[in-house]
């Protein structure tokens, strides 16, 4: 007797792709990228330089302008709406306009991201621990509450990451200090 259930069909579709994409990732891993030696007759002054690191507290962000800001705050404020929860939309939006107005506080994006991850993970721990759900398909939907924070964490990262691409392409460029 044989028996198939439509939605496992997909499930393992779905594990099935997530295999070869993971296999695909190591093997670009280990194979690397392939490049080839540019010959330059007179290399300009800016490749002379070595390239270093710097950190997003290191260096003074730039607020941005109104328009950027807003423009920002509404996109991230309508997927944050969309995708992760009606009520985090506006306050992704309001954050996206604090954060662009006032950029000393952009470095503290990707740590109030990792926290919510961390806390996402660590209160499953938690109601895993005090509630003793049985083992089973559907034991994900006894956190459905908690994903909320994973993608919390995620907006946190795209908030972080659009502010940093549109205030690098509206700045001036600027002049890097030797060191």
């Amino acid at each position: 007797m044989s028996l198939r259930w439509t939605p496992q069909r997909w499930a393992t579709a779905a594990q099935r792709f997530s295999f070869a994409a993971a296999i695909l990732c190591v093997a670009l891993l280990l194979v690397g990228r392939r490049t080839r030696e540019l010959e330059v007759a007179d290399p300009p002054p800016a490749l002379e330089r070595v390239p270093t690191l710097v950190l997003s507290w290191d260096h003074p962000a730039r607020a941005l302008e109104l328009v950027p800001t807003v423009t920002v705050s509404l996109i991230v404020g309508l997927l944050g709406a969309l995708f992760i929860d009606p009520v985090m939309g506006p306050l992704l939006a309001c954050l996206a306009i604090v954060m662009g107005l006032r950029p000393a506080f952009r470095a503290l994006l990707p740590i109030a991201a990792a926290g919510s991850i961390v806390l996402g993970g660590a209160l499953t721990v938690a109601f895993q621990m005090w509630r003793q759900y049985p083992p089973g398909f559907g034991w994900a939907s006894n956190y459905e509450s908690l994903h909320v924070l994973g993608w919390i964490g995620v907006g946190l990262l795209a908030l972080n990451t659009v502010l940093e691409v549109v205030a690098a392409r509206s700045a001036p460029p600027r002049e890097v200090r030797e060191t």
